[in-house]
């Protein structure tokens, strides 16, 4: 999006040099606590990587960076939205219609939370990191 805001003339030079300045980007979305105690945030989380970087640069490989973001949970502590909103249900931060009416696609998160209902949080959504992400942006955000 940021991009098309650009003449089409620009864009190349556009991507290249944001390809080369970006480091990390953090979006957020506040949702309604469970508990009616007020928001909690929900994150998306993209460290740049080489391989981003590549995607940036090609607008024919943009398609695949939130697939790169998914896959770098465990080893770059990237994350997608809909991974952070599965972690905020099951930690039960979040009513679980509330998470999907926000997820980027509602239909792959519920499918998702039905595929894996029955799994530990740690060792499907926070790639076995202790506490997950959700818990730890919890005390930061109470």
């Amino acid at each position: 999006r940021l991009i098309a805001v650009f003449e089409p003339t620009e864009q190349e030079m556009i991507r290249i040099r944001l390809a080369e300045t970006l480091q990390a980007v953090v979006s957020q979305r506040l949702l309604p606590r469970s508990d009616g105690q007020g928001r909690v945030v929900a994150a998306e989380v993209m460290l740049v990587t080489g391989t981003i970087r590549d995607c940036v640069r090609d607008p024919d490989r943009i398609e695949e960076i939130s697939e790169l973001i998914e896959e770098g949970r465990g080893h770059y502590g990237s994350q997608t939205f809909d991974q952070h909103l599965m972690e905020l249900v099951r930690a039960g931060f979040v009513e679980f219609e509330v998470a999907k009416a926000a997820a980027n696609n509602p239909n792959d998160f519920d499918l998702k939370m039905n595929l894996f209902g029955d799994s530990s949080p740690q060792d499907r959504i926070s790639g076995g990191r202790e506490g997950g992400m959700a818990q730890e942006m919890a005390q930061f955000f109470t």
